[in-house]
């Protein structure tokens, strides 16, 4: 019976909910690397929370740093 664990991978869909952003902006973090997650299959991604919990301590979270991380200019 011993059986691998299952962890509870999020979506990014979960991921842009957390942190208030987009999907399409985790799905660009994902494609660029900023944000360690794995392909299932062609176009789906999941991440494991331990990843996402690493990638907000880097403080990837912050608002400015996501807009100069993903090529954006804040107005000034």
């Amino acid at each position: 019976k011993g059986g691998v664990m299952m962890r509870n991978f999020l979506t990014p869909g979960d991921v842009a909910e957390r942190l208030g952003v987009a999907s399409a902006t985790v799905c660009s973090w994902l494609r660029k690397g900023l944000l360690r997650g794995c392909r299932v299959g062609k176009k789906l991604w999941r991440i494991d929370p331990d990843d996402l919990s690493e990638f907000v301590a880097r403080g990837w979270n912050v608002p400015s740093q996501l807009k100069v991380a993903s090529g954006h200019k804040e107005a000034e």
